[in-house]
């Protein structure tokens, strides 16, 4: 063991190495050392999915006949799974987390509810508010709701 020369403290040799404006300190051994494997994600094998087979059309879902004309002129046909499998609740007044994949329509599995209940609104009052993290995405979203909201 070393000892420094004025506090006459321990220094531990065998331990993990840090300093602090140039002068040893000692380190707890469990907190070392930092691997960065752990926060490295590694690839995941996909499985081969089975195709999706929607529940419902669109025209099951109980929403106003101009909003159908709108996501007709669009050229939904069927709903994708987000939209097959989020539109009922969320109509029904239930919360709802969706997750799903970029480009999987989670904007329209929102944004149709939202439509239908401020058309269903009796005093037209209703409002609603869709925060989201980015200036894009916002933009993005306001896009879709102009295209699904035409005519209304």
């Amino acid at each position: 063991m070393r000892y420094r020369s004025r506090r006459r403290r321990k220094i531990n040799s065998d331990g993990p190495k840090a300093f602090y404006n140039g002068r040893p300190i000692r380190l707890p051994r469990d907190h070392a050392y930092i691997n960065p494997e752990k926060f490295v994600n590694k690839a995941v094998v996909q499985e081969d999915q089975a195709d999706f087979v929607p529940q419902h059309s669109f025209r099951d879902f109980p929403l106003e006949d101009r909003l159908q004309l709108n996501i007709k002129a669009r050229g939904y046909t069927t709903p994708t799974p987000i939209q097959d499998t989020a539109i009922q609740p969320i109509l029904e007044g239930k919360d709802l987390i969706g997750l799903a994949n970029t480009g999987s329509g989670k904007t329209a599995a929102f944004l149709l509810p939202i439509l239908h209940h401020l058309r269903q609104s009796p005093d037209h009052r209703a409002a609603v508010l869709v925060v989201v993290p980015t200036r894009e995405l916002a933009t993005q979203i306001d896009e879709e709701f102009k295209v699904f909201a035409w005519g209304l």
